[in-house]
């Protein structure tokens, strides 16, 4: 019987408005197989990670690689590619901001994957 598969970046229509990062939110090792109780939870906790500016999505396309049978080491990879890719030369104020909140949803949610994996 396959797990039900939390998707690190939601919600699904913002995710999935452009293809960049669609791909970026489909990535398997961002869809993360949790127990039922871990994933209701994260949800409570966590009601959105915001969608970067398009240009720091596309930085993070290029740049991001998860870690290959590691979905909290992937996480942490996503991170560190949203913040490299907002500290480029041209990313306003505001737009750093909001890197840095999909930043912290994203980092909000490791404690509830870390518990909840069901593998």
């Amino acid at each position: 019987m396959s797990q039900p598969l939390h998707h690190v970046l939601f919600n699904r229509n913002t995710w999935r408005g452009s293809n960049t990062s669609k791909e970026i939110r489909e990535n398997p090792w961002l869809k993360v197989p949790l127990d039922t109780l871990s994933h209701t939870a994260l949800h409570r906790a966590v009601s959105v990670v915001p969608l970067p500016d398009r240009h720091t999505i596309q930085r993070v396309a290029s740049d991001f690689m998860p870690v290959r049978g590691d979905y909290l080491a992937s996480m942490e990879a996503l991170i560190e590619s949203i913040d490299k890719s907002s500290l480029h030369h041209r990313t306003q104020p505001l737009e750093r901001d909001l890197a840095c909140l999909a930043m912290r949803a994203i980092e909000l949610q490791m404690p509830f994957v870390a518990e909840g994996l069901d593998l």
